[in-house]
């Protein structure tokens, strides 16, 4: 199946599978979307910050410079569950900006916007990696406001992190606990940066004190990124806090360790006082730990495991964790021990860092093989412990939940009668996802009837999908670079595509949430379709 054919069943599918959708039409690629600070809550719908790049391309190929690259601040409404019309959501113009979202800040950003991370201790603080060594810093809230009209100049950043010997193009995180920031580039190394110091004198103008242990903030400009502007080399840079070297190649995708779970109910405490000791001690240590384990991948398809508190050499060193290149790497918030890979091999690999040695010995627990070519971005779902997404270039966002064997099958065509609801035609595409209620049964026409729970059919002749993938995104017609879960709105998700090879420029930004009845308990699920069957029924008889 073609991308245009398997487009356009996707569109017709919008009002059964998905709560809300949003498609958004960029005229220049953009290679990454994240999610910022909710604003504003609202009854139907909710207001907050999204970033997003808008990457100046001529005809598939860079500009001269003459048209802006931009780092865009957006404010988005984010429509509440079971809120939005199925007929809405399906009609929208595949070459119109969303009205949901609205720009609200434009930077002009020191070449291509590779990859943008947001900083979890202050909202306004984000980091870019673009095609050069150094790393930038905005202050979102304090940047000016500009127009991207040819020939602008570039905006000053407000920090640059020096210590890359090379490029360092997508390998960027930022410490959940600690104002830490971790790259990787071509020059095969991780570098560590403090950036304490900045967040806490960004009030107090340029007079910036020297930071220790993390290289003192200077008034040098960053060579590579920002060029010779008068204005830009008032940028404040800092050097690194570390360097830590055991790759053999290009890195990919870093990642800090997440906050530890903590569990208090064993501990008997005599006092208030032995309580907030024992609090601000757990703080402390929590702090510590993910601030100082983190890990990466590379080209030379080895996942790293690293400790600075160990030192500036490999921890654990899992050799050829893929059969090709690791592009992207997620570490599970709910369970510190799980490790995603995502590898050019098309595939995604689960690792249990418990079964990790030093030795490099460790092969994955588990592999996920849904995608037809490589995988660009994985990310855990912060909503349910299993559940995690994976993009690729196949234009595919596929959604996982790894507790589960198969709580899917696919078809192509179907009938849906679940729990005896019959007459409701559903063109399937690929996917009958209401949360594995259904045992599928093939008709002699080649459609497939969902008969509600399993009842012991015979002659099944419905072609099984991967193991544990339960939702596939279809909406976009090229390579899906990047997407965020959105953790202040339970299982909304933001995705783009950079659409050159498909449409011959621009991209497209969709965000959406599935229809709860996918995710949901499957005993939920079942006592709504039945109140639905009875009142279905109850109409009929009136």
């Amino acid at each position: 199946m073609g991308v245009n054919e398997r487009y356009t069943q996707w569109k017709t599918l919008v009002p059964v599978l998905y709560d809300w959708l949003a498609n958004h039409n960029l005229v220049w690629p953009s290679l990454s979307c994240r999610w910022g600070p909710q604003l504003e809550q609202a009854t139907y719908k909710n207001r907050q910050r999204l970033y997003l790049s808008e990457q100046a391309r001529l005809l598939c190929q860079p500009t001269d410079g003459s048209v802006p690259n931009t780092l865009v601040i957006a404010n988005c409404e984010v429509v509440k569950p079971r809120v939005a019309a199925a007929e809405h959501i399906s009609q929208f113009n595949e070459e119109a900006r969303s009205p949901f979202v609205k720009k609200y800040k434009t930077i002009i950003h020191p070449g291509e916007v590779n990859r943008i991370r947001e900083l979890p201790q202050n909202t306004n603080i984000v980091a870019t990696h673009t095609d050069s060594p150094d790393v930038l810093i905005w202050d979102v809230d304090s940047q000016p406001n500009r127009h991207a009209v040819l020939g602008a100049t570039e905006s000053c950043p407000d920090l640059i992190l020096t210590g890359h010997k090379d490029n360092a193009e997508f390998a960027l995180a930022m410490c959940p606990t600690e104002p830490f920031v971790l790259s990787g580039g071509k020059d095969k190394s991780v570098v560590l940066w403090s950036i304490q110091d900045h967040i806490s004198t960004l009030a107090a103008g340029p007079g910036l004190s020297k930071s220790p242990g993390s290289g003192g903030f200077t008034n040098k400009s960053a060579s590579k990124a920002i060029g010779g502007n008068d204005k830009r080399t008032k940028s404040p840079s800092i050097g690194p806090r570390d360097v830590y070297q055991g790759h053999a190649d290009t890195v990919e995708d870093v990642q800090f360790c997440p906050s530890r779970k903590m569990n208090c109910t064993s501990v008997t405490l005599r006092s208030s006082l032995d309580f907030y000791s024992l609090w601000s001690a757990l703080i402390l240590s929590i702090s510590l730990t993910s601030a100082q384990e983190f890990c990466s991948v590379g080209d030379d398809s080895c996942l790293v495991l690293w400790d600075a508190r160990a030192g500036c050499t490999p921890v654990v060193k899992v050799e050829k964790a893929h059969d090709a290149d690791l592009h992207c790497v997620d570490w599970n918030p709910h369970d510190v021990n799980l490790i995603l890979t995502g590898s050019a091999d098309n595939s995604v690999h689960l690792f249990d860092r418990r079964n990790l040695n030093p030795g490099g010995v460790g092969a994955p627990v588990h592999k996920f093989e849904g995608h037809s070519a490589a995988v660009l971005c994985v990310q855990w779902s912060p909503d349910k412990s299993s559940v995690f997404g994976t993009s690729a270039e196949d234009g595919i966002l596929n959604i996982w939940d790894y507790e589960k064997e198969m709580i899917c099958e696919m078809a192509w065509h179907g009938v849906f009668s679940a729990n005896g609801l019959k007459n409701v035609v559903v063109p399937l595409m690929g996917l009958v996802t209401i949360n594995g209620l259904g045992w599928y049964d093939s008709d002699d026409d080649g459609t497939i009837r969902i008969i509600g729970k399993k009842q012991g059919s015979t002659g099944l002749k419905v072609p099984t999908a991967p193991p544990g993938l339960f939702f596939q995104h279809a909406g976009h017609r090229d390579k899906v670079v990047d997407f965020h879960w959105n953790a202040s709105d339970p299982w909304t998700v933001v995705s783009v595509s950079d659409d050159d090879e498909s449409t011959g420029g621009g991209g497209t930004l969709q965000i959406w949430r599935m229809i709860d009845m996918i995710h949901r308990d499957e005993e939920d699920v079942l006592a709504e379709l039945e109140n639905l069957k009875s009142h279905i029924l109850a109409c009929e008889r009136s």
